[in-house]
């Protein structure tokens, strides 16, 4: 069983939240760049993090103005166990845990700088924080034909999702299955997009302040379809065909190709690395964000 942290007094009264040791570590705060968003107007937009690794939890006070307490005691970090209980805010959180994974071997104590590696160092985390800190509404368009086991996940996700091929069969999507995914940053789903995708290449992200119609009516526009209706291609659903598109595009061109998005984000040749592209006077801009550790 994970880790969960129950609101029992706040204005959230009753919220749960789950760490799980797939999902380690959780930032809890009040604004949705945090994992799990806690509408608590005395937290801080990152207020705490839970580390948690089966056996052994870890909580860290994430530099807030009004602190993190547990068991009434002022911490900047500290172990947490069942029965805990952590105030930030205006919420009280009580604590339970039941330690059903294998402790690691080595019982050395996890120091600040560990834990701090472990929520920004590794790339997947880092790519998700990275995606988490922009401010528009996030989608994804991924080839489920390269990740079969993904289309599972996205219909269980309740997200809203809409395949640019709708003849297309799940359990036979053929060479090429593009998907638009709208994402919630608090959901499982982003999780294990980046965890299935990064490293594949088989997957990009972008953000745009339109709703998921609007995204969805714009990108279907540059699909290039077949006599028989399936997707012969696209500019976008792979960070190849994305790069080689944007390189060509002049300041007329990325106007026309970006249309409601704000920016597309991709990795890089280099998996250390997440590129960001918006467009520019000149055509379009690239930010390189490293995610390397």
């Amino acid at each position: 069983m994970p880790l969960t942290l129950t609101v029992i007094q706040g204005p959230a009264n009753g919220q749960q939240v789950t760490v799980t040791p797939e999902q380690s570590p959780r930032t809890v705060g009040r604004s949705p760049v945090s994992d799990v968003c806690v509408p608590d107007e005395w937290l801080s937009d990152r207020h705490f993090a839970v580390y948690f690794d089966g056996a052994r939890a870890v909580l860290r006070d994430l530099g807030t103005a009004h602190e993190t307490y547990v068991n009434g005691a002022g911490v900047t970090e500290c172990d947490v166990g069942d029965g805990d209980q952590i105030a930030a805010g205006q919420s009280f959180f009580a604590v339970s845990i039941t330690a059903d994974v294998a402790a690691p071997a080595d019982d050395a104590e996890l120091t600040a700088e560990e834990l701090y590696q472990g929520m920004r160092n590794g790339p997947r985390d880092r790519v998700r924080w990275a995606l988490r800190d922009e401010p528009h509404a996030l989608y994804a368009v991924v080839d489920v034909a390269s990740e079969a086991s993904l289309i599972e996940k996205i219909n269980r996700s309740g997200e809203q999702f809409c395949a640019f091929d709708e003849t297309a069969d799940p359990s036979d999507p053929g060479e090429l299955a593009p998907v638009l995914v709208a994402l919630s940053r608090e959901g499982d789903l982003i999780v294990d997009l980046i965890e299935e995708t990064w490293g594949h290449k088989s997957a990009v992200f972008l953000t745009s302040e339109g709703e998921f119609h609007d995204v969805f009516a714009h990108l279907v526009g540059q699909v290039n379809y077949g006599t028989d209706g399936e997707v012969r291609a696209t500019p976008f659903h792979s960070p190849e065909g994305l790069y080689e598109t944007l390189a060509r595009c002049d300041h007329d061109e990325a106007e026309d190709f970006f249309g409601p998005i704000t920016a597309f984000l991709a990795e890089s040749e280099n998996p250390d690395e997440l590129l960001r592209f918006q467009r520019s006077d000149g055509g379009v801009a690239v930010e390189s964000i490293p995610v390397g550790s």
